[in-house]
């Protein structure tokens, strides 16, 4: 319960790195807490390390395969690693879990379209 409070402070306070060791100790502990792995794949996007947002990010979809937030975080990250076909895909599940959700419009303006 604690957790989440204290990486919430180091994030506010601009202290990303320490945020992600605090994220990483916890998780050693307590590896299959998504929402903490969640936070730290965001922390370390803040980090611009998109190799390892996308490493934890994958783990979540490991743990959790209908986590709509890390489908559209990951598929962000694909996008711009100029992945389109990988990004299109965790587009099309974060559409299929959240049709309404509040990053659908963006969503839909990344997918892919056919050619004739």
């Amino acid at each position: 319960k604690l957790m989440p409070l204290i990486l919430d402070a180091c994030i506010q306070d601009g202290r990303l790195r320490l945020a992600a060791q605090y994220a990483n100790d916890h998780l050693r502990k307590h590896p299959s807490e998504t929402r903490i792995r969640l936070v730290l794949a965001m922390i370390y996007v803040g980090l611009s390390d998109a190799d390892l947002a996308e490493k934890e990010l994958r783990r979540v979809l490991e743990d959790k395969p209908d986590d709509s937030q890390a489908h559209f975080a990951l598929a962000t990250i694909l996008r711009e690693k100029s992945d389109p076909v990988a990004a299109d895909h965790h587009y099309r599940e974060y559409l299929r879990l959240e049709p309404q959700g509040p990053n659908a419009e963006e969503a839909r303006g990344h997918l892919l379209q056919k050619v004739p």
